[in-house]
């Protein structure tokens, strides 16, 4: 596992952007039942692309010295599902998420001396991604989340609603 670094300057370094940017991994094995491989590196964003049809969603909150929340989506467009696979894609996804986030957490602690917890996953039907709901720290990073069967696209909206750190 690797930490994914695009030549970042010290100033970003210090920002909220560039914590997370250091933080989150460029592939992970999950279990090797499933990969996570980094398809779009973190940006900062002002809008937010509203949940899809095909879209299944999860959320996390984050407290601590970064507080917020994360949406995860999973894109099942133009995939056959059964059932039964639907069940255990969704699983995995979830734990997917849940494995990769907390990784996320650990290193900013272990980097950046932050101390973040990461709530256990909340499901909901659907997410209403409204620009009112976000503040100006809303960042966006995709996945691929490959299966022995598939690959699918996951995106990642993190929320950062309060900072309680000083940013050099």
């Amino acid at each position: 596992m690797k930490n994914f670094v695009n030549e970042i300057n010290i100033e970003q370094t210090r920002s909220i952007e560039g914590y997370l940017q250091s933080s989150f991994l460029e592939e992970l094995n999950i279990y090797n039942q499933a990969h996570l491989i980094l398809d779009c590196p973190l940006i900062k964003t002002s809008k937010v692309r509203s949940q899809t049809s095909f879209e299944r969603a999860v959320q996390f909150n984050i407290i601590g010295e970064i507080q917020g929340q994360v949406i995860c989506f999973l894109d099942t467009y133009d995939k056959k599902i059964n059932s039964a696979e639907s069940k255990y894609l969704t699983s995995l996804f979830e734990e997917s998420m849940n494995i990769l986030l907390g990784k996320v957490v650990t290193n900013l602690e272990n980097s950046h001396n932050l101390s973040t917890l990461l709530s256990s996953p909340i499901k909901k039907d659907s997410y209403q991604l409204e620009a009112s709901n976000f503040e100006n720290n809303t960042f966006s990073l995709k996945y691929k989340l490959i299966t022995n069967a598939q690959e699918y696209d996951c995106r990642l909206v993190i929320n950062v609603l309060k900072k309680n750190i000083i940013e050099v």
